[in-house]
């Protein structure tokens, strides 16, 4: 039989190879999945399939910020090492159709059991059951979050829907971010985003933006409270599009003004100082 004949005897092969590094026992999911995804890009190279020939990040980055990130116990992932050889895809079983990629028939398919964050334990399925798990596995209703996308984390702590509006495409958001926002009610159901950036002392002019046609039972939480007055939160951001809300009152966002005010006036010091050769004013403590 050939080593690519079959998910079972090709999984077989690959246990048979990582059990000459030590075996899988005992480590973290991720590890696991590791020693899978190179084991089958071992025993198939040269083959008419060669497992992870590209996107060989999918392996070392995404899918391990997934099981570090957003794993937790109970949770359930469909993964696949894709047949044509372009990486892995993990995906969150949540009682929807997984999409299923590029040749399926020589794809290699995995049910991850998590037992805890990034804990658990790893299947070998059939391409068939793979296209089925949705069925036999149904979403978990009250599961939380670990993180949340940065548009989908602003909507829940501030009671508006930023991701498709002038902010988010005038703001530009890049991981690393820090900043204070203040998040105003205005007439005809629209909102206005006044911003200060935070980010490692660099404090930029305040940007504001407009919504426009933001409709008030799109709000999600805290949407009487910004119908009463403005909301305000300290932001930052992280890698992906993800990001960390907390919700902050209207002195936190005041004090931000004033270090955006006294950090303009120090820079003026600084440069004059620079001049005169002169030691340079500190910056004001970072907000958080």
């Amino acid at each position: 039989m050939s080593v690519l004949a079959g998910g079972v005897y090709t999984t077989y092969i690959v246990l048979k190879y990582i059990t000459q590094l030590g075996g899988v026992m005992a480590e973290s999911l991720y590890e696991q999945m590791k020693k899978i995804g190179e084991g089958l890009a071992v025993v198939s190279k040269g083959s008419h399939v060669e497992y992870l020939k590209a996107y060989k990040d999918d392996l070392y980055v995404y899918d391990k910020d997934v099981m570090e990130n957003d794993s937790q116990a109970g949770d359930r992932y469909l993964w696949e090492v894709k047949g044509s050889g372009a990486g892995t895809y993990c995906n969150l079983i949540q009682g929807e159709k997984m999409h299923m990629w590029e040749r399926p028939e020589d794809s290699q398919f995995y049910l991850l059991n998590c037992t805890g964050i990034n804990e658990g334990d790893i299947s070998v399925i059939s391409a068939e059951m793979a296209q089925q798990i949705h069925l036999k596995i149904p979403a978990r209703e009250n599961r939380v979050p670990r993180r949340l996308h940065l548009f989908s984390a602003m909507k829940e702590k501030l009671g508006v829907n930023l991701r498709d509006s002038k902010f988010a495409n005038d703001f530009n958001i890049k991981e690393d971010l820090e900043f204070a926002i203040k998040v105003t009610p205005k007439r005809n159901m629209e909102v206005e985003v006044t911003v200060v950036l935070l980010t490692d002392g660099q404090v930029s002019p305040i940007k504001k933006h407009q919504l426009y046609h933001a409709q008030v039972h799109d709000f999600h939480y805290g949407h009487q409270q910004l119908l009463e007055g403005s909301m305000f939160a300290y932001v930052s951001t992280f890698q992906d599009g993800y990001g960390k809300v907390e919700n902050k009152d209207k002195q936190f966002f005041e004090n931000a003004i004033k270090s955006l005010n006294n950090e303009l006036k120090r820079g003026t010091q600084r440069l004059v100082a620079a001049i005169n050769d002169e030691p340079a004013p500190k910056r004001a403590p970072r907000l958080g």
